[in-house]
């Protein structure tokens, strides 16, 4: 019965949805004691903004990644009616990415893989755009630097520029221009980093690549984390 309404594209479906996901995160809003994570001890470059944020203020850090998360699914729903990924208007693909997420309850709070998420499905829909475009596709170095950014946030988002290059191979006839776009893309804000700490003469080595590879470790540290949790 509840696959079937939530298939449909009925309003009342959002209505149940946001009810059903409160009730999934009401124990995490009554939890206050926040799990120090990887991503706090080792936090992206980009992700440090909101580290003063996500930690002194428990209650406010929840609601904030609730509606992030909430934003998220609706993007989704968006690329299916834009795209039609399944060929009918369904809020299915908000309901099961909602579930999936919310299914973690020391997760239910403000984090860089929400922040990174969010940029993340915003880079997909550009390499869709791509599609059947004539001329030269700007929308994959659009998409490269969004993941990138992402990747300064959290780091494992770095690997989603291979998502862009199979969109290249199988949107796109072969453009060598194309492939250079998304590559400038992706190194730009590192670029950009890299000159802004040989200007404050700031250690690059221990800055930018250190930082870059506690992120890979931390990130192996957070899964397995999670799998214990589970």
């Amino acid at each position: 019965m509840l696959l079937k309404l939530f298939r449909s594209n009925r309003s009342m479906v959002i209505l149940v949805l946001l009810v059903f996901i409160v009730l999934i995160w009401l124990p995490g809003f009554q939890e206050q004691d926040v799990s120090l994570f990887s991503f706090e001890q080792y936090p992206g470059l980009l992700y440090k903004a909101f580290l003063s944020f996500a930690a002194n203020d428990v209650l406010a850090s929840k609601i904030t990644a609730l509606l992030l998360l909430l934003f998220i699914g609706i993007l989704l729903v968006r690329l299916n009616t834009k795209y039609f990924f399944i060929p009918v208007r369904t809020q299915l693909p908000a309901v099961i990415y909602l579930l999936i997420v919310s299914s973690v309850v020391v997760l239910q709070r403000f984090n860089p893989v929400i922040v990174s998420l969010l940029i993340l499905v915003i880079a997909i829909d550009r390499i869709f755009e791509s599609y059947k475009y004539e001329g030269l596709a700007y929308q994959f170095f659009d998409s490269a630097l969004l993941i990138s950014l992402s990747s300064l946030i959290y780091i494992n988002s770095c690997f989603f520029i291979l998502f862009i290059w199979t969109g290249l191979l199988l949107l796109r006839s072969f453009n060598w221009r194309e492939w250079t776009f998304s590559i400038i893309g992706f190194i730009l804000p590192y670029l950009f980093l890299w000159g802004y700490f040989y200007a404050t003469d700031r250690s690059i080595d221990e800055l930018l690549f250190d930082n870059i590879r506690k992120n890979f470790e931390a990130g192996i540290l957070l899964s397995d984390k999670i799998t214990d949790i589970k």
